[in-house]
């Protein structure tokens, strides 16, 4: 028997594979969910740390961030202390302002990126500069992400939360059913 096949509109087939040809990647991921109301809460038990030399700048950062619910944090207006206050804080997001005196941003930027321990640490520049050459030269030497000042709330949330995997590192972990 043949079929024309100008008369077949939509053909849908669908084959499940036997569970013992499945992996245990396919098993597990037939079950796997997340409970959103933990993935959030872990989230917002991220620790963030700001380094910026205006304590008014870190004040405001931290009242929007605690706005959105997150509240572990870590600042300092001294550039000079960033780099122990990492090692020994150990924060899921880095705020690092780039023009500071003592020591700049580039050059905190720099020594995380040179660190195997921090090279993957998410690190979102700030900095009034607007020139194209700063995002550059911030981005190229291992920035996760820039936001310009006056930073917009909305903004700053959207991307410290952007990094989950990190800020679940040291916060409770989500359900998995």
């Amino acid at each position: 028997m043949s079929t024309d096949p100008s008369s077949i509109d939509d053909v849908s087939i669908t084959a499940q594979r036997p569970a013992l040809a499945m992996t245990r990647d396919d098993r597990l991921s037939e079950n796997f969910s997340v409970d959103y109301d933990d993935l959030y809460q872990a989230l917002r038990q991220a620790t963030v740390m700001m380094v910026d030399d205006e304590p008014t700048t870190i004040d405001v950062l931290q009242a929007f961030l605690e706005t959105e619910g997150y509240q572990r944090f870590i600042t300092t207006s001294e550039s000079i202390r960033a780099m122990d206050l990492v090692a020994s804080e150990n924060p899921d997001v880095l705020l690092l302002d780039l023009q500071m005196p003592k020591v700049t941003g580039f050059e905190i930027l720099t020594r995380l990126r040179r660190d195997q321990r921090y090279r993957h640490m998410p690190v979102i520049v700030l900095t009034s500069a607007t020139d194209s050459e700063t995002k550059l030269k911030a981005l190229q030497l291992g920035a996760s992400d820039f936001l310009a000042k006056p930073v917009d709330p909305d903004q700053l949330e959207g991307l410290v939360a952007r990094f989950p995997a990190t800020a679940i590192t040291s916060a409770k972990r989500p359900a998995i059913h």
